[in-house]
């Protein structure tokens, strides 16, 4: 992996979080396919010829938590004992909050890009 793929892995990873930002229903298989993604993504930057402290910022690099599975059980127990209006609203919170997550997961990935970028224009000023 050289710097320019580096650049457009970040860019695909980012594609991917807007995609199910825009999804109306997030799930924990989306939060799944993002870390699978993300470690295959790692795993090309550790065996790639990259800088030591760019291949050590990837991969120290993670998705915010997001407890998508520990809500699963609050849901059930509200819809139960609060009925449909309950479950609905404890639905939508765990919505927004995945949302939040991926966002914020996007923003780390931008950051990240810039200063690779950044860094990589400034190695190339100084040869």
């Amino acid at each position: 992996m050289d710097e320019q793929l580096l650049i457009k892995y970040l860019d695909f990873l980012c594609k991917e979080v807007e995609k199910y930002q825009a999804d109306k229903s997030l799930s924990g298989n989306h939060i799944d396919s993002l870390n699978i993604e993300l470690f295959r993504f790692k795993d090309k930057v550790v065996e790639s010829d990259l800088p030591e402290q760019w291949q050590k910022k990837v991969v120290e690099f993670q998705i915010p938590e997001s407890a998508v599975t520990k809500k699963g059980i609050l849901f059930s127990v509200l819809f139960i004992i609060f009925g449909g209006i309950g479950g609905f609203a404890s639905y939508r919170k765990q919505q927004e909050e995945m949302r939040q997550n991926l966002g914020k997961f996007k923003v780390d990935l931008q950051n990240l890009k810039m200063r690779i970028q950044s860094s990589f224009f400034e190695e190339a000023e100084i040869k």
